[in-house]
């Protein structure tokens, strides 16, 4: 297994992603569809940092970070999310 961190403009329909982002705002030019924004909100209004969308071919993973936290917390917390991710 390879995982290829880049920046991309646009959302390959056929590889598993991963979004980092700050608020849900940030993923409507990203190709999800309206259920699964509705979904998305849904999850960071309850302070969910990884939201997990599990399709038929793919998985798009979106992790919420939050920049009002110490970067030393902010780098803890995406490590243990990293991890989940992964694994």
């Amino acid at each position: 297994m390879s995982i290829t961190i880049q920046l991309v403009s646009t959302r390959d329909t056929d590889k598993n992603t991963a979004y980092i982002c700050q608020t849900p705002e940030q993923l409507a030019n990203y190709g999800l569809s309206a259920v699964e924004l509705d979904y998305v909100n849904k999850q960071q209004q309850n302070n969910k940092d990884l939201v997990v969308l599990n399709r038929y071919d793919d998985v798009v993973f979106i992790v919420f970070v939050k920049t009002d936290e110490p970067e030393s917390k902010r780098l803890s917390n995406a490590g243990k999310l990293v991890f989940h991710v992964v694994w």
